[in-house]
């Protein structure tokens, strides 16, 4: 390891214990600042620890796109995108919901602001492939140590590898589970939906969003005979687990772009958080 990069890690770690009660992570918001923090830890990772992987299961899982590219190979291709723009969509509304408290009780610390918890529940993020989305978690009020993500490739220790169809977890694991365009890539969402179920503690959240794109949801339409585009849609799949819908949103038709080409998913945009009741 470089001395420089090594000096970078050691500040990091100290500068990570710290946030929480200096409030910094919110400079993680601002999409230059988190692009910056999140391509220097992607270099790093990759190009000088040769830490990516990617998973080597069951490829009969494996999605083909419309491309001919596999899902692997698409993701691999999505490395660029690192800002986690995409995860902002559920990640925004699901800190309302996890770290608002009444005035009432906020802390004497917290010097007036309004989102004064920081949340400590124990977060997965299906497909993140970088670490945009996991920051974007970190700047909206969740701790770094308890968040996760799982992908079929991976260069950062906060990611595991795994299929989400098959997750590496055991039972009644996370507080919250997100999927952020990544239910339309499977081969089967109904099973991709029960291990969600799974590994999310009962009473937890859910958290599904997606901009329902036709020509790459062509796996979910070959499994359900139908595109996955509506809110009734994704809750279908978690019958009979639905408990208490926090937040559902469908792009309202006054802001549906007009003359959208077919190919393109504005149109599609959706948003769900939901908590989840298991039997006993």
């Amino acid at each position: 390891m470089r001395l420089i990069d090594h000096l970078i890690m050691s500040i990091s770690a100290k500068m990570w214990a710290k946030m929480e009660w200096t409030r910094w992570y919110t400079l993680l918001r601002v999409d230059y600042f988190r692009e910056l923090v999140v391509a220097w830890r992607k270099r790093y990772f990759i190009e000088r620890q040769n830490a990516l992987r990617v998973w080597d299961g069951d490829n009969r899982r494996m999605t083909i796109m419309k491309s001919g590219l596999s899902t692997i190979e698409h993701n691999l291709e999505g490395l660029h995108d690192i800002r986690g723009i995409r995860g902002l969509r559920i990640i925004r509304p699901l800190s309302v919901i996890e770290t608002y408290r009444p005035l009432s009780i906020m802390p004497a610390a917290s010097r007036g602001y309004d989102q004064d918890y920081i949340s400590t529940a124990m977060v997965l993020d299906i497909g993140p492939r970088t670490e945009g989305e996991l920051f974007s978690l970190m700047a909206y009020g969740f701790r770094m140590p308890n968040i996760r993500g799982l992908d079929l490739i991976s260069y950062s220790p906060m990611i595991d590898l795994g299929d989400m169809h098959a997750m590496p977890y055991q039972d009644d694991t996370f507080d919250i589970v997100i999927a952020s365009c990544v239910l339309v890539y499977s081969t089967d969402p109904k099973k991709a939906c029960d291990e969600m179920v799974r590994v999310t503690k009962s009473g937890g959240l859910i958290c599904i969003s997606q901009d329902t794109i036709p020509e790459t949801g062509i796996a979910a339409v070959g499994a359900l005979g139908k595109q996955l585009s509506k809110i009734d849609d994704y809750l279908e799949l978690f019958t009979p687990h639905v408990d208490r819908i926090f937040f559902s949103h469908e792009l309202p038709d006054r802001l549906k772009p007009i003359n959208l080409d077919a190919g393109e998913g504005s149109n599609y945009t959706t948003g769900l958080i939901f908590s989840i009741k298991k039997a006993g």
